[in-house]
């Protein structure tokens, strides 16, 4: 990137904006979003107009010509923030914006754990760190003086500055919607102790938000591999529509022949059609659940 483009492009700021109402984000309470008054020593000045350059940045970058200009300081931390109509509008507009800066590396867990979950990316401008990433319906692009120190003490300023925002706006720790996401919301039996064997009956509710296709499917499987016998899977499925909801699985295991050394789960996942129609289905990492694993008492005769 041009590093005259990126100077002037980030000469700008303030922050007011008015989350556009969507069904599907505000049912998962979202807000607007919050900038902190003071970051170290500089104290945040209100602009109400990008530059030219920097609507020519995030016209190019993120598809749209309205950025909020964001300045802390005469020599301190700038950049903006672009309002879209939903979070996983925000999601894919930040990927792609991350595709065309390229040169970016993504933010480790071990440096920033929310940032990192918001999908954060940062670029270096001689020893200036500019950090990128979404949040709620908003993606951020921010560009933080250098400590002076290297370059890892600059990019800890910018996550701490990030942080800071995730804080102010209750999101510290969280992880963000998914386009495809699926969420166990309860399931029977308890994994607290062992299952006896015997007839059992497995009940599992799952939260869905399925965003970017008409529809798909949500398919939940108990899993039984009987050791040194092989595996049993009782599987089931149900078509969903885009959007947000909930539904219910349940399956009658006979357990009778349930042995200690047994492995047990129960899984689920959201599918839907490939864009390639040869590569058949496709499955979200973000719509597999953690397995819920459990284990069979140990039965003395």
């Amino acid at each position: 990137m041009n590093r005259a483009l990126t100077l002037l492009l980030l000469v700008i700021l303030g922050i007011s904006c008015k989350p556009v109402p969507d069904p599907i984000v505000q049912q998962f309470g979202e807000s607007t979003l919050e900038l902190p008054s003071t970051f170290e020593n500089w104290s945040r000045i209100e602009l109400s107009e990008p530059s030219a350059n920097a609507r020519e940045f995030a016209d190019r970058a993120y598809g749209s010509r309205s950025p909020i200009p964001i300045v802390y300081g005469t020599d301190g931390i700038s950049g903006f923030a672009i309002t879209f109509e939903s979070e996983f509008e925000s999601q894919r507009r930040h990927n792609e914006a991350v595709r065309f800066v390229r040169g970016t590396q993504r933010v480790s867990s071990n440096e920033s754990e929310t940032v990192s979950e918001y999908d954060g990316f940062f670029f270096f401008e001689t020893e200036d760190p500019s950090l990128m990433f979404h949040m709620g319906c908003h993606v951020l692009f921010l560009n933080v003086p250098t400590t002076s120190v290297s370059r890892t003490s600059s990019l800890r300023r910018a996550l701490q500055f990030a942080e800071r925002v995730f804080e102010l706006n209750n999101l510290l720790g969280t992880k963000p919607l998914r386009s495809f996401q699926l969420d166990p919301l309860s399931f029977t039996p308890s994994t607290e102790i062992p299952i006896q064997p015997g007839p059992t009956r497995f009940e599992l509710e799952l939260g869905y938000i399925v965003e970017d296709q008409p529809t798909a499917h949500v398919s939940a499987q108990v899993r039984w591999f009987k050791a040194g016998r092989g595996l049993i899977v009782y599987a089931d499925s149900t078509r969903v529509q885009r959007g947000s909801g909930n539904v219910s699985f349940n399956w009658e295991v006979d357990l009778s022949e349930g042995a200690f050394s047994d492995i047990l789960v129960i899984r689920a996942h959201i599918s839907h059609p490939s864009v390639d129609s040869q590569e058949g289905i496709t499955v979200p990492t973000t719509s597999l659940i953690e397995p819920i694993r459990y284990n069979i008492a140990r039965v003395i005769d």
